[in-house]
C-alpha cells in the first residue's frame, strides 16, 4: 500500500486519519454518470476531482472519503443546510469501493489562493467578514458548527456576472443544538489534530467548541487574508501563548493599516466574556470598519496566466 502524505487546501490541515491507497483515477466513469476529468486535490483520506455529469452535462466536484459513510458529519450538515445561502451544494452521495463519494457544486477559486496573489483592501476584507458573519448566523441558527474555518475553505462561486462566497468542507462540523431546540454540548477531543495557527484557542487546546469558535476562526481568517499572521509559530505551545496574548491585547497586533479590524476583535472578546453572541453587533463593527456596499456581491476579474482577483 502506498502511503500518501499531502496537505491539500480541500482538506482540513489538522485532521490526521490513517493513510489509505486511493482507487479513483482520471478518465473513469463513476456510477455510470460522473466522468472524472481532473484531480483537484489529494488528502490523507481521499481526493477531490473535477467531473462532468453525463446527465446534465454540468461540471461538478467529486470528493472521495476512505471508509466514510452516509451518516458522516459532512453529509448530515450539508443536507441540513441545503436551503442555506453561502453553503456548498451537495448533489449526490453514495458508497463505492469502501469510499464515501460526494458530488458537490464546483467553484472557481478559494480565498486562500486569491489572497496569496492579491493584496486585499480594508474594504474588501470588511465586506468578506460581513458576508461570512451573515452565513455563520444562518449556520448556527440551524444548530451546526463548522469548526474548520480558514481561507482555503471559503470558495468563490461565479455565475459570469457576480461572485458570492461559499463555505465548504464540513467534515469537522458538529451539532450543538438538537432538533427540539435544546443545546447539546459538543464533545471535546472528538477528533485527532495538530494545533494550527488558524484554529480558535479552544480548539488548539482540544476543548469543546461553541459558536464563538467559528467567529474566532473568522477573525483569524480576516487577519490572514490581510497577510497578518500573529499566531504563526512552529511550537503549538507558543501558538497558544500568542493567542492568549492577542485575546488580552488585540491592539498590539491590529494597528496601523490593520486597525480597522480592532473594533470587531474587541466586540468578539466582549461577547465571549458575557457568553452571549450578538451577530448584529458584529455586523455593525464591520459596517463601521470600512466603506463597502453590503447589498451587492463581489466581482471576479480574470487576468493573464489564469490570475484571478476579487473585488
Amino acid at each position: 500500500m502506498n502511503v500518501i502524505i499531502f496537505r491539500s487546501r480541500h482538506f482540513p490541515i489538522f485532521c490526521l486519519p490513517l493513510f489509505q491507497e486511493m482507487s479513483f483515477t482520471v478518465g473513469q466513469y463513476i456510477a455510470n454518470r460522473y466522468h472524472l476529468t481532473a484531480r483537484l486535490g489529494k488528502g490523507s483520506y481521499g481526493e477531490v476531482f473535477k467531473v462532468t455529469d453525463v446527465i446534465d452535462l454540468r461540471s461538478k466536484a467529486l470528493k472521495t472519503i476512505k471508509d466514510g459513510d452516509q451518516n458522516s458529519a459532512e453529509v448530515r450538515s450539508l443536507n441540513a443546510l441545503s436551503a442555506t445561502n453561502g453553503i456548498q451544494r451537495l448533489f449526490d452521495s453514495f458508497n463505492l469501493n469502501a469510499h464515501l463519494v460526494l458530488v458537490l457544486e464546483l467553484y472557481t477559486a478559494d480565498l486562500g489562493s486569491i489572497s496569496g496573489k492579491q493584496r486585499f483592501s480594508q474594504r474588501l476584507v470588511s465586506k468578506i467578514g460581513f458576508k461570512m458573519v451573515e452565513i455563520l448566523k444562518q449556520v448556527h441558527s440551524a444548530g451546526i458548527l463548522h469548526r474548520d474555518l480558514k481561507p482555503e475553505n471559503v470558495m468563490i462561486a461565479w455565475d459570469g456576472e457576480q461572485a458570492t462566497l461559499r463555505l465548504i468542507d464540513w467534515g469537522m462540523s458538529a451539532v450543538f443544538v438538537a432538533p427540539n431546540g435544546q443545546r447539546v454540548r459538543v464533545r471535546d477531543h472528538d477528533y485527532v489534530y495538530a494545533a494550527a495557527p488558524y484554529t480558535s484557542l479552544a480548539l488548539s487546546l482540544g476543548l469543546a467548541c461553541t459558536e464563538f469558535d467559528d467567529i474566532e476562526m473568522l477573525r483569524n481568517m480576516l487577519m490572514s487574508i490581510r497577510r497578518l499572521y500573529p499566531f504563526n509559530d512552529e511550537s503549538p505551545t507558543r501558538q497558544t501563548a500568542l493567542k492568549l496574548q492577542f485575546q488580552n491585547h488585540p491592539e498590539n497586533v491590529l494597528k496601523g493599516r490593520n486597525k480597522f479590524l480592532l473594533p470587531f476583535a474587541r466586540e468578539y472578546e466582549e461577547q465571549k466574556g458575557r457568553g452571549v453572541l450578538r451577530y448584529d453587533a458584529l455586523l455593525n463593527c464591520l459596517r463601521g470598519s470600512a466603506k463597502f456596499n453590503e447589498s451587492t456581491n463581489f466581482v471576479l476579474h480574470f487576468g493573464r496566466n489564469n490570475r484571478i482577483s476579487l473585488q
